[in-house]
């Protein structure tokens, strides 16, 4: 049992665990109870506790996070999550056929979760989910759950950056993944080079790391984008207000510590 607690309580996570947990091991009857493993558990109960509110769920992931993908091997220095990556992809939404661009690629998490998502296949080869170790109950009439993936179509993968150690981390990337051969990548100036992009997805640079005034690279890259034959751009950034044009949508998110958009 994991816990997580919040608010002004006569208890901590560790009494929650261990509460939770005897409740669970007293359900069993006789000797059918089974073993607890704090360290390599088969299965895991979170609860969550807010306030006077307690949420018990049972984890389906495993105790590693799904934003952590083991075939990565080269990581940029600010790289973004692949679960937004992911979750970004979803809302470009792009077209059967059409060509979507990160010109800003980094170390290539958006296409390889394009990839990904597109042509069905994991990108964390190997891995084993936690849903996969579980028993399900036997229910008159039912089936056992099932992971169900939808069909592809067929987009063109295209991924950029300006820093050719980059794209050549990307690569890499791309065949420790499984994925070579599934994206074109390219060393390009996403200011003055632009791909025919129908969709664009990127992570714009926030300028913290790096110093010095970002403003002419959003210019540049506002006016590049506005003068392509892009449909339709899904981009996050620190900088929203550096961005030429109101969005047709807009979600206010965290990356770490700072506040962003998308």
């Amino acid at each position: 049992v994991r816990a997580q607690r919040r608010g002004d309580h006569p208890f901590e996570s560790p009494d929650v665990e261990s509460r939770v947990g005897q409740a669970i091991v007293e359900s069993y009857e006789g000797n059918d109870r089974p073993p607890v493993d704090l360290d390599t558990p088969d299965s895991i109960v979170r609860v969550f506790v807010r306030e006077e509110l307690a949420i018990v769920t049972l984890d389906t992931t495993g105790q590693r996070s799904l934003h952590r993908r083991q075939q990565r091997v080269v990581e940029h220095e600010a790289p973004i999550r692949p679960t937004m990556a992911a979750a970004m992809y979803r809302l470009a939404d792009p077209r059967s056929g059409e060509v979507v661009v990160d010109p800003m690629c980094g170390c290539g998490t958006i296409p390889l979760e394009i990839a990904a998502t597109e042509l069905g296949r994991p990108v964390d080869i190997g891995r084993e989910r936690a849903f996969e170790r579980l028993r399900w109950p036997e229910i008159e009439g039912g089936d056992e759950p099932t992971t169900q993936r939808r069909e592809s179509r067929d987009v063109t993968i295209v991924g950029g950056d300006i820093d050719a150690s980059a794209v050549a981390g990307t690569q890499r990337n791309t065949h420790s993944s499984g994925f070579a051969g599934d994206l074109s990548l390219a060393v390009a100036d996403a200011r003055t080079e632009w791909v025919d992009a129908d969709v664009v997805v990127t992570d714009l640079p926030f300028g913290h790391r790096t110093g010095g005034d970002i403003r002419p690279l959003y210019a540049d890259f506002a006016r590049q984008l506005a003068e392509s034959s892009c449909r339709r751009a899904v981009i996050h950034t620190t900088r929203a207000n550096l961005l030429d044009g109101d969005p047709s949508q807009r979600f206010e998110m965290r990356r770490g510590r700072l506040e962003s958009d998308l």
